[in-house]
């Protein structure tokens, strides 16, 4: 099990400790693991999550992904466009 420590709220660094035992410290972490790791509770967090994200991962339900490819004929993305995402 992981354990992240985020306890310091922006004083103190946060500390991750990963299963090998070894422990990292940040002053910011942003956890992305996909929702099925977050209901397993194979990661702690102290504190605990607010009792409201708790209720959000429990109720949010997820499944198999189908992924839709397109390919278009020419390119119409506008040139100076950094970043487009939906």
């Amino acid at each position: 099990m992981a354990e992240i420590d985020y306890a310091g709220s922006g004083k103190e660094p946060c500390k991750v400790s990963v299963m090998g035992g070894e422990a990292l410290t940040a002053d910011l972490v942003l956890v992305t693991v996909p929702l099925g790791v977050l209901k397993s509770n194979t990661i702690g967090f102290s504190p605990p999550l607010p009792k409201w994200k708790q209720t959000a991962i429990e109720k949010l339900g997820f499944g198999t992904l189908n992924k839709v490819v397109l390919a278009f004929k020419s390119n119409f993305v506008v040139a100076n466009v950094l970043l487009m995402c939906c």
